[in-house]
């Protein structure tokens, strides 16, 4: 392989590794960001989840929610923690496999479907410039994602047309 090619793996390996690490912070941040909202923001924390129950909860019911927020949240962070340390072994070319190149753009796709749901109340004067930084970390998180799923790609692209050649 020509040193011109060899740069290029070079570059996409160290695109895919920087981005996964990336993407475990952004799930770091994500758990860190729910529990700041429950603790300081505008619905404070029991109320949060009582207000998806139309008459006051009962204990049981409460900590059902509670445990199944935890659960989501878990999954989540696990998800991102599996993409992230995935992507960091096949840039290291410890991993052969790339679905989680796969699973990036499957994250990223939802958190695009979720981008909407900033704008879908009045928001408050107060908490404009919480809600636009939210906004975009989560804009951010999608562009790594996609970088990261195809620079994953171009680096095979680009190994496979090289082994062709020889």
């Amino acid at each position: 392989m020509d040193e011109a090619r060899q740069a290029q793996v070079r570059r996409y390996n160290r695109n895919i590794e920087t981005a996964g690490g990336a993407v475990i912070m952004f799930g770091l941040w994500a758990v860190v960001r729910f529990l700041i909202t429950l603790a300081m923001g505008s619905s404070k924390g029991v109320e949060y989840f009582k207000a998806y129950y139309s008459s006051e909860p009962s204990d049981e019911e409460l900590l059902l929610t509670i445990v199944i927020f935890i659960v989501i949240f878990s999954i989540f962070m696990a998800l991102y923690l599996i993409i992230g340390i995935s992507a960091i072994r096949y840039a290291n070319g410890k991993k052969k496999k790339r679905g989680f190149a796969y699973c990036a753009i499957i994250v990223a796709v939802l958190t695009l479907l979720t981008l909407p749901m900033y704008f879908v109340d009045d928001i408050p004067s107060e908490t404009i410039d919480t809600i636009l930084a939210s906004l975009l970390t989560d804009v951010t998180l999608v562009a790594i994602l996609f970088d990261m799923a195809r620079s994953t790609f171009k680096r095979d692209k680009l190994l496979k047309m090289v082994s062709q050649e020889q």
